[in-house]
């Protein structure tokens, strides 16, 4: 019948709307996953340049202190 032939349709339609929605969910998923690694990544690298920095200051200071206050 035409109803039935209706409704079916319409169950199609909407498995197919919902086998979308859950790979675009998977898709966005991934995405933050990966969004959240290269973060990660990130702030470790910044973490090793101010490591670095902080080195090179305290390098800095040593100097000063050892050779060029002594010249005053």
């Amino acid at each position: 019948s035409y109803l039935y032939y209706y409704l079916s349709t319409k169950v199609e339609e909407s498995l197919k709307i919902f086998e979308k929605t859950k790979e675009r969910i998977s898709e966005v998923a991934k995405m933050l996953q990966d969004i959240r690694k290269i973060k990660e990544e990130e702030e470790n690298e910044l973490t090793l340049w101010e490591e670095e920095i902080q080195n090179l200051k305290n390098q800095i200071e040593k100097i000063d202190e050892d050779i060029f206050s002594k010249i005053e």
